[in-house]
């Protein structure tokens, strides 16, 4: 309750997230008075003998520390991705010893030869191909394998800033230095140990990050908002027809509104600023059968395709949907840019002037519990360096959806934020929910937006005191220790029977 009386009298604005003023800031932990930089007026004191001494051996450690990073996300991608291709070819495998047993000599034959182009057809060319390969018994260099599945990794990683920041200028960098040893202290002072849990023995436990949870729902009970902020009069009139859910209310103040041929809204989709055009989040709900006109006009979607939700674009290459004059055509299916996700490459375009083309991603991914939290990182990357607004949306539009926008929303803070706020994660899901209402529906969801964050920042923290606490100097120790023993006790809990 403290946390929202702290910020109640300081609502979030685009400023959390503006991405100039780097400002004066001289309160980072851990520096002895001799090391301090004053950026505003670029006057730097005279650094010691032993002080210089003290950063070398930071800047060694840190440079380790950075290289071993990177190579562990190299080595998930693969894993992940190799993963996949063996879930393919175990698929097909399955199906040939299936075949082998009910059809005969002729028809597998005629199975055999034409089922490369079926899985051209459902996993795009390249993974086809991969999956194909792998099938004949084709041999293949490691080497080759490597560059070939690290291929999409590295198309990006140069021009993404959270993993170029620190090559910024050197009071650029000396200012974010500043903000993520704030936030890791922060995280630090709330990771908390106990003998109640397990006599006898120290465990840690979370209920600090959960409390704060808890506080962000109460949040519009103890913040009076404006009549602004509250009005909901587009969703109160189609509420019955367009929202998969009455009770997740959207407010006028952020709503988008398509337009197509003719007038279409729907009642249940927000719009989260960050800096610019480029940089909108469109969250929303997943489709009705009676609204699947409605979302062809998006510029990207990242989904969970279930049986509650219709599919409403074309999955198949080179099909096509037509949404009253708008025609979708799946123009490409890529299944080697992403281990986990499928992109479809969707042309869409008016049936009159079918030469003006629009293309879009789609990527669509289920994602069912929160153990892996290496892939909101690089969803969030073609977010990032993206010309275009993304819209993201799962089920209900507020869950899953509001905790990938709070992931990139407490990123961009702590990238391109001016203020320093006391809780800064609680502060950023104010953000989001003053624009989407329920964004971020339980305590897991808000533990796993800690956890992607921590894991970007991992290499950053200098302080082993810190690295202790957060878990990254032990295994299954700290937090990250816990939240995994949390992941996983979820995961069982929501695993089909």
């Amino acid at each position: 309750m403290d946390a929202i009386l702290n910020i109640s009298n300081n609502e979030p604005q685009d400023a959390v997230i503006d991405e100039g003023c780097y400002w004066e800031n001289t309160n980072l932990r851990g520096a002895t008075k001799s090391t301090k930089l004053f950026i505003g007026n670029s006057q730097i004191r005279k650094e010691s003998l032993l002080s210089k001494i003290s950063k070398f051996f930071e800047n060694h450690s840190f440079q380790k520390r950075l290289e071993k990073f990177e190579e562990e996300e190299i080595k998930t991608f693969v894993a992940q991705k190799l993963f996949k291709i063996d879930g393919i070819v175990c698929d097909e495998e399955t199906r040939t010893m299936l075949v082998d047993q009910m059809i005969c000599s002729i028809g597998k034959s005629m199975l055999s030869e034409e089922r490369l182009p079926e899985l051209r057809i459902k996993y795009g060319p390249e993974l086809a191909e991969w999956a194909f390969n792998r099938l004949q018994h084709e041999v293949v260099g490691s080497s080759d394998v490597l560059r070939k599945a690290t291929a999409e990794y590295k198309k990006f990683k140069d021009v993404d800033p959270l993993l170029t920041w620190h090559k910024l200028r050197p009071n650029e960098r000396t200012h974010i230095v500043s903000k993520i040893q704030e936030f890791s202290y922060h995280m630090t002072q709330m990771v908390k140990f106990s003998l109640l849990i397990d006599p006898g023995h120290i465990r840690c436990h979370l209920s600090t990050f959960i409390d704060e949870f808890n506080d962000l729902e109460e949040l519009f009970d103890c913040v009076e908002l404006e009549s602004e902020e509250l009005s909901q009069k587009a969703f109160d009139a189609n509420y019955l027809s367009k929202a998969r859910n009455s009770k997740l209310e959207c407010v006028d103040m952020s709503r988008v509104i398509l337009r197509l041929p003719e007038y279409l809204t729907d009642a249940n989709q927000t719009a989260v600023f960050r800096r610019a055009p480029a940089d909108i989040f469109g969250e929303m709900d997943c489709p009705q059968i009676n609204s699947k006109t409605d979302y062809p006009n998006v510029e990207a979607l990242q989904m969970e395709e279930v049986d509650k939700c219709p599919v409403y674009w074309p999955k198949l290459m080179g099909e096509e949907l037509q949404f009253g004059s708008l025609v979708v055509r799946n123009h490409h299916v890529n299944g080697v840019a992403d281990p986990l996700f499928t992109i479809t490459e969707l042309a869409i375009f008016h049936a009159d002037h079918p030469q003006e083309v629009l293309y879009i991603q789609h990527w669509q991914w289920d994602w069912r519990d929160y153990r892996d939290y290496h892939w909101p990182l690089r969803l969030l990357q073609r977010s990032r360096i993206s010309p275009r607004p993304t819209v993201i949306h799962c089920l209900d539009g507020c869950g899953r959806t509001g905790t990938l926008v709070l992931i990139e929303v407490m990123l961009m803070q702590l990238l391109r934020g001016s203020i320093n706020y006391d809780y800064p994660m609680l502060t950023c899901a104010s953000f989001v929910r003053l624009q989407r209402r329920h964004a971020v529906a339980n305590h897991i969801q808000y533990l796993f937006a800690y956890r992607v964050v921590l894991h970007w920042l991992q290499p950053y923290v200098n302080s082993y005191f810190q690295r202790f606490r957060l878990g990254f100097m032990l295994q299954d120790s700290g937090f990250v220790g816990k939240f995994d023993e949390v992941a996983q006790n979820w995961a069982r809990k929501v695993a089909p029977r």
